[in-house]
């Protein structure tokens, strides 16, 4: 499976251009330092928009996060996969890009499981921006194989992760009914 993994993604990043314009765009969604503000816009616009009668949406996304970032640092203590920039055998189509990535276990990728989480709640709050949301995720997590710093499977594995918690999270915490007086 781990061999599998590899060969897809060694694929799809082959199958990808690799350029000045690509690198520089994929590394804008791998949202390092002051580019993870990249979320912070939509965030703050639907907290100041779309939240005026509740504040479930702090309330779910914090939970969302706090969740998401618990499980997936312990699911990769527990599998302890290298990243692929650093596995013998990986062609590395930008050196430096991949450096760039963090050095800790690839799987599930943190990123991807923090993206998907927060689009989900997003899109649950401002459904008219919903694709929005989602795109960006997709970007985020597209950005990690990209960059070589997950595998495919790393980055489904943290999406899905993302999406379950959120899904579960949204569902069960509840906007409370307003009384009729």
């Amino acid at each position: 499976m781990v061999a599998f993994d590899m060969s897809i993604s060694q694929l799809i990043t082959s199958a990808m251009p690799h350029n000045t314009f690509m690198d520089m765009f994929f590394s804008l969604f791998a949202l390092r330092g002051a580019l993870a503000y990249l979320w912070a816009l939509p965030v703050l616009f639907v907290f100041t928009y779309e939240e005026v009668h509740h504040h479930m949406f702090i309330v779910r996304m914090s939970i969302v996060t706090v969740t998401n970032y618990a499980l997936f640092t312990l699911l990769k203590i527990l599998i302890a996969r290298p990243r692929p920039f650093l596995q013998a055998g990986t062609v590395l189509f930008n050196k430096q890009l991949s450096l760039a990535c963090p050095t800790d276990f690839s799987f599930p990728s943190g990123h991807a499981t923090i993206a998907v989480g927060v689009a989900v709640v997003m899109a649950q709050t401002d459904k008219k921006r919903r694709m929005l949301y989602y795109v960006l995720a997709f970007l985020i997590c597209l950005s990690r194989i990209y960059l070589q710093c997950h595998y495919v499977g790393d980055v489904i594995s943290g999406a899905i992760l993302g999406y379950v918690v959120a899904i579960i999270v949204c569902k069960y915490v509840r906007v409370p009914k307003k009384k009729k007086v």
